[in-house]
């Protein structure tokens, strides 16, 4: 993509680094048409939600408003001087993923409407109705619409007197602003993506803790076939609870399991954790339990208890185990332990305590948190704080008691 450098800013990162912001310009259509094949799949970014102001982009396109700047991440460093041009080849999209997804379901949808005229269509009288006999299956195809399809196809018509030509050289002409910025660490990345998307509909907790830790997630991923780790972004916690498969974890909840065993206590993922994470408190970041050699062992073990769980209680065990009430109360009451006990010990003695005594019965389980009175109990403190402070005290009862402080 060509774009042409305005002015810059720069400032000195935590680690001491030196990171640069540009003010560029561009077209729309050179943009739209230098994305990468998977501008959508930049592991910070939250997935395409639906926004109905969004949805009538079309007609800030067609009239040729302004557009809010765009902000980028160059993978190589800015060598232009200033101002002058410079071509940018690999880069993501920082902020204004929702507006670039919109824009590039119209402009295909342009390309669909010119490739069909050149073979020889005439939609000049076309209502709606014939549009979806004419092109329904390819607008599928794209991720569009009708009233799109029609709404450009207007524009032809009624602007450009059905002039293709002169439509094909203007339609998405008009200037683009866009930031680039160059040198950025993971860790700033992902503070500037918050900060971009602090007005808007604000991200959620879980998806916020996934970014603090996502360095770790490519290793994860890689360690065992046995292992599918979703995101948020990917699937709901609610659905994965109900559709969930033995060997499948939300990302969001290890992570929460990580820090719970730390803590020797469950957690609850709120905006306060998050800020004690991104401000180093609490020696939440810098715990050695947060490790690939540790979550490796964690996986084996939750794999191991995923099975042992689904034999005992077919059906619900799976489900029983995708819920972060459930792992961060288990986790939490062997982080009491976790001085105690080798890491490997430790696990392998609880599963025998598992498969030998039974100590989890998720029937009974069930059973009382329906008993549960909504309107007068928190229903995922009370449920986390009964699992853990029941293995608690089976533990104590099993392994002796700890010199760690656990809640009550």
């Amino acid at each position: 993509m060509e774009i042409q450098l305005y002015s810059k800013f720069t400032e000195i990162n935590k680690y001491h680094d030196k990171i640069s912001c540009f003010l560029c310009e561009t077209t729309l259509r050179e943009y739209i048409e230098n994305l990468p094949d998977d501008f959508e799949s930049y592991g910070i970014q939250r997935e395409i939600i639906n926004n109905a102001y969004l949805d009538e982009l079309i007609y800030t396109v067609i009239n040729k408003k302004y557009i809010p700047s765009i902000s980028l991440v160059s993978e190589k460093p800015i060598s232009a001087e200033l101002p002058g041009k410079e071509c940018l080849y690999d880069f993501r999209i920082l902020d204004g993923l929702q507006r670039t997804y919109r824009l590039k379901v119209i402009y295909d949808t342009f390309n669909l409407l010119i490739e069909k005229i050149e073979h020889g269509h005439n939609f000049e009288k076309s209502t709606k109705r014939s549009l979806s006999k004419e092109v329904g299956e390819d607008l599928i195809l794209i991720d569009s619409t009708i009233k799109l399809f029609f709404e450009i196809k207007n524009n032809l018509y009624n602007k450009y007197k059905g002039n293709v030509d002169r439509f094909k050289k203007e339609f998405m002409s008009q200037k683009q602003w866009i930031e680039v910025w160059s040198g950025l660490s993971i860790d700033d990345e992902v503070e500037k993506m918050l900060l971009l998307n602090a007005g808007q509909r604000s991200v959620s907790n879980k998806h916020q803790i996934e970014l603090l830790f996502i360095r770790l997630l490519p290793n994860i991923r890689n360690l065992n076939k046995n292992y599918k780790i979703l995101r948020e972004k990917d699937i709901s916690s609610v659905k994965f609870i109900k559709t969930r498969k033995i060997g499948q974890y939300h990302f969001s909840n290890l992570i929460a399991s990580l820090i719970a065993f730390s803590y020797g206590k469950p957690i609850t993922i709120n905006k306060q954790l998050i800020l004690d994470i991104k401000d180093d408190k609490n020696d939440v970041v810098n715990l050695k339990f947060i490790n690939l050699e540790f979550i490796k062992e964690m996986l084996e073990f939750l794999y191991k208890l995923d099975i042992l769980l689904e034999q005992q209680f077919p059906g619900k065990g799976v489900n029983w185990m995708g819920r972060e009430t459930v792992l961060v109360a288990i986790f939490g009451a062997l982080g009491v332990y976790k001085y105690q006990k080798d890491i490997k010990d430790l696990f392998e003695d609880f599963l025998t305590l598992v498969e030998e005594d039974k100590i989890i019965n998720v029937d009974k389980y069930e059973k009382e948190r329906k008993n549960l009175d909504l309107g007068k109990v928190n229903i995922g403190s009370a449920t986390k704080n009964s699992i853990y402070n029941s293995l608690i005290l089976i533990l104590t009862d099993k392994w002796g008691t700890s010199n760690m402080f656990y809640c009550k």
